[in-house]
């Protein structure tokens, strides 16, 4: 006789522990980076239940930042910035659950801005 039997019960609970553990590592909070084929970093960030979660940061070719933002559950939130691949700016915007909110402002690529349009819920106002 065996100390140790391996009955269906046991199945039971060593699937249970198998999926937990899948669920966890593949769907729970995970940090994400992707790279462009010489193996830089493209873009990097969190996500939560597979969707993209927290600061993201995306790099241009030479390794400058592109773009800047946050998620929450998948959904844009907050200030957005993004760069030209000298590093100057060339957008700000504000969402509010994936909506633009706010001023949408733009530079050209020598930092000279060059123009703002206001934003309610998505909708251009001026």
């Amino acid at each position: 006789m065996s100390i140790f039997s391996y009955n269906s019960n046991h199945k039971i609970i060593t699937a249970l522990l198998v999926v937990g553990w899948a669920v966890f590592h593949f769907v729970g909070n995970k940090d994400a980076e992707r790279t462009f084929e010489n193996g830089q970093v493209r873009s990097r960030g969190g996500t939560l239940n597979a969707k993209n979660h927290g600061l993201w940061i995306w790099y241009h070719t030479n390794g400058t930042k592109k773009m800047q933002g946050r998620f929450e559950n998948g959904k844009r939130q907050g200030v957005w910035t993004s760069w030209n691949s000298k590093g100057i700016k060339i957008l700000e915007c504000t969402y509010i659950d994936d909506r633009l909110e706010g001023e949408y402002i733009t530079w050209d690529n020598s930092g000279e801005r060059q123009k703002t349009v206001v934003y309610k819920n998505d909708k251009e106002i001026h």
